[in-house]
């Protein structure tokens, strides 16, 4: 790919493009090894590695004025190499660019991008605070279209058309980035040296084929298309998901729910995760035998009856939480005298955890928890007025909730109070922590293997299932499934799902924000279990 005439030709753009992977390869391993998976986006395509510095960046800065002297460093240096870039990968025969020029344009490229790649790094560092799949689909998927709109920028005009083979080129780069992320995650560290660099001689021969498919496009009329084709993009992504929130938003009825008056049967709580809403009455049915009874992030009545609550209700504080279903789960056990099984989903299984934590003596049995958040908190922003670690992406996430609450149902608060917790003391809620008296058991999305994975065996039981975050309890497959746990009927473990969501947690992990490494943070009092 890069001889010509029987010589060889690229040898310094092949030597740029391994050896910085290679290098931050190393560095990571020494000062932040759960990051490995991005170090073969150093030499990457202008787009990529925009995208790996703006990641970066979002973690690693201490107050405002490190922020604007990191990003201004960020985009000079990022334009340097995407000028050196395109100069050597430039075709032999045609007139290269002069150096000052090439250098200006990837600088300005830079800069571009950075502008319109922001939200979607902003959305990632948000998924690394609550761990939840639906942030990477949000995120992901818009950055490659971006990416394959603008990597032409980066050797010619904004309004010149590339050729197809550069959208495939870049399309061909996320591929690979992927897989060399996922091998650089799993493999020892001499190996995950030796992968970066192979990704980054890939790398060198996408460079060489893209500024040629756009040099050799030179002569083509201007054209607004592409920049057309940006804003409708955005414009779609922004009007699509408002028109989406609202089609599956609930509809105001008059409709009085049934009340939950049983006392008989097997006690089970239910409990819902973050942004959701309960009219009060029946819940989810798991059939004969057993008495469920949702669990209220409004607490409580007098007679021990769920009340009902509204999405602002779930974002209270942890130990609010914790009170409220200590409450309840003894009004229920009051109720039926039998000990009671707790389900409880997504957000609810930190509520759920930390409760049987905190009080030993609960009278609770079991612990099922479905799409839990595994590894919350792995970064870091400080309260409305402070500086420290991420002030600015915590701005970012401001500016984000206020985006989804304009187009959405779902009020996301970065300051709400059980964001807070999360953010403040990540480790009291990592699943490896768990210390709880009673048996639990894990039913994992396959789909949230792209936001996180813990290390150790926490749970009794552990099963992967083909499905998204959220939602299990409405499947009714999903809750005879659950019926059969709670009746400790035997299962065989599917070990290849759970070899097929270490494969997408390892492949996803290219395009994860790297944690905060929590050494260097002193608002968190400790890194390891509480």
């Amino acid at each position: 790919m890069m001889v010509k005439r029987g010589r060889w030709t690229g040898w310094r753009l092949a030597a740029l493009a391994a050896g910085l992977p290679m290098i931050e390869a190393v560095l990571i391993d020494v000062f932040a090894p759960s990051a490995r998976a991005l170090a073969p986006q150093a030499s990457a395509l202008g787009p990529f590695g925009v995208f790996h510095d703006l990641r970066w960046l979002l973690v690693y800065h201490r107050s405002w004025s490190l922020f604007i002297v990191e990003l201004t460093a960020a985009i000079v240096i990022r334009g340097v190499l995407i000028g050196l870039f395109v100069r050597e990968a430039w075709p032999e025969d045609q007139p290269k660019p002069a150096a000052r020029a090439s250098i200006a344009r990837g600088i300005l490229f830079t800069l571009g991008a950075a502008v319109v790649l922001g939200p979607w790094a902003i959305i990632m560092f948000a998924q690394a605070v609550i761990p939840v799949s639906w942030f990477f689909f949000a995120a992901i998927p818009p950055f490659l279209i971006i990416a394959v709109l603008i990597d032409h920028a980066s050797v010619s005009s904004w309004l010149r058309r590339p050729p197809i083979r550069v959208f495939g080129l870049v399309l061909l780069s996320f591929l690979v980035l992927s897989i060399g992320g996922a091998l650089m995650t799993l493999s020892t560290r001499p190996a995950g040296v030796l992968v970066a660099g192979a990704v980054g001689l890939f790398n060198a021969y996408a460079w060489r084929a893209t500024v040629s498919g756009v040099v050799s496009r030179r002569a083509a009329r201007r054209t607004a298309s592409v920049p057309a084709a940006l804003i409708v993009f955005l414009a779609v992504v922004v009007g699509g998901s408002a028109i989406g929130f609202a089609a599956k938003a609930p509809r105001v009825t008059d409709r009085k729910p049934l009340p939950d008056n049983g006392t008989s049967g097997r006690p089970v709580l239910i409990v819902k995760g973050f942004g959701g809403s309960y009219a009060g009455g029946r819940t989810y049915d798991l059939g004969r035998g057993f008495l469920t009874r949702r669990f209220s992030y409004a607490g409580s009545s007098t007679t021990g009856r769920p009340l009902p609550y509204k999405p602002v209700d779930t974002a209270s504080p942890m130990n609010v939480l914790i009170a409220r279903m200590d409450r309840q789960v003894r009004a229920l056990n009051h109720a039926t005298t039998l000990p009671v099984s707790i389900i409880a989903e997504s957000e609810g299984s930190l509520i759920a955890e930390r409760y049987l934590e905190a009080d030993p003596s609960a009278p609770g049995d079991r612990l099922i928890v479905l799409s839990p958040i595994l590894a919350p908190g792995s970064v870091y922003y400080p309260p409305r007025g402070r500086d420290g670690w991420g002030v600015a992406a915590g701005w970012g996430l401001r500016g984000l909730a206020s985006v989804m609450s304009a187009v959405s149902p779902l009020h996301f608060e970065a300051d709400a109070p059980i964001v807070r917790d999360v953010v403040d003391q990540p480790s009291a809620f990592h699943d490896a922590c768990f210390t709880g008296p009673v048996a639990r058991v894990e039913f994992l999305p396959l789909a949230d293997a792209v936001a996180a994975r813990e290390e150790g065996e926490p749970a009794t039981r552990v099963t992967v299932v083909t499905a998204f975050h959220g939602g299990l309890l409405g499947d009714p497959s999903m809750r005879a499934h659950i019926r059969s746990v709670l009746l400790n009927a035997p299962e065989r473990a599917d070990h290849s799902m759970q070899t097929l969501d270490t494969v997408v947690w390892a492949g996803a992990g290219a395009w994860r924000v790297p944690p905060l490494e929590p050494s260097l943070n002193p608002a968190w009092h400790s890194a390891a279990c509480p």
